[in-house]
């Protein structure tokens, strides 16, 4: 899958020369797109300050989750599927329960722009940003906290 300029993300598959899905609703580009683990879903993150959960077969909106206050630069889910990180331009990561489409905490440490994260295990995320640092993080359900930052010069 892929985002746009165009405001929609795409779905491809290799031997075919056009998209076999369009995701399209978002206000602005789309920078991020995710796949929930069960496969069922698409998440995308834009410009628009958004995230968006799509079903992946009909490319229905299913899910908006608000609170970044720049673009959302970066979109993952959960290994268990319950739970999104989000982060982007604000320099912050938001945990979103998928459920009931909440955000359940607010990670800070972060000085620039989140730029990547990835999933560890159901516990431990990993982001990376302009700040030349990777952050690994236990997000655990008592309080988050940052279990290791590497700096790297460049």
């Amino acid at each position: 899958a892929t985002g746009s300029m165009d405001r929609t993300a795409r779905l491809w598959q290799p031997e075919i020369p056009h998209p076999i899905r369009v995701y399209a609703g978002h206000e602005q580009d789309v920078d991020c797109v995710s796949f929930h683990p069960n496969d069922h879903y698409v998440l995308t993150g834009s410009c628009d300050r958004t995230v968006r959960m799509w079903t992946r077969e009909d490319a229905r909106c299913v899910r908006v989750l608000t609170g970044h206050k720049g673009v959302v630069s970066a979109v993952v889910v959960s290994p268990c599927g319950k739970i999104a990180a989000t982060a982007g331009e604000d320099k912050k990561i938001r945990i979103w329960d998928l459920t009931q489409c909440k955000p359940i905490k607010e990670l800070k440490g972060h000085t620039d722009r989140v730029t990547n994260l990835i999933w560890g295990d159901s516990r431990l995320l990993c982001s990376a940003g302009m700040d030349n640092s990777l952050r690994v993080w236990d997000v655990g359900l008592g309080d988050s906290e940052l279990r290791e930052t590497f700096h790297f010069s460049g």
